[in-house]
């Protein structure tokens, strides 16, 4: 159990490639399973990343902690989808233009 559990069940096949640093990485989507204050601290970079139009996951979340991650990402990203099961909560979301 836990969010990598409710994330394959959602996203199904999820292809990985390791970029080495390029200095501008420019992504369609990107996905983090990763605690709650990791994934605050990386919205500004995230935001960086992530094309306007792109997708973001965020995985790896205590529900009781999903409001402060939804509210760091809020001013770049527009929250799509949120899936908890038990205490774990995932958030889809698209980036602004």
């Amino acid at each position: 159990k836990g969010p990598g559990r409710a994330l394959s069940g959602a996203l199904g096949v999820i292809a990985v490639m390791a970029l080495p640093l390029l200095g501008v990485v420019i992504a369609y989507a990107l996905l983090a399973n990763i605690l709650a204050g990791p994934l605050v601290s990386l919205a500004p970079r995230f935001a960086e990343i992530v094309r306007p139009g792109g997708n973001i996951v965020l995985s790896g979340i205590l529900a009781e902690q999903a409001e402060a991650v939804r509210q760091a990402y809020e001013t770049w990203f527009a929250l799509q989808d949120k899936q908890q099961q038990e205490d774990w909560v995932l958030l889809n979301a698209t980036r602004k233009p």
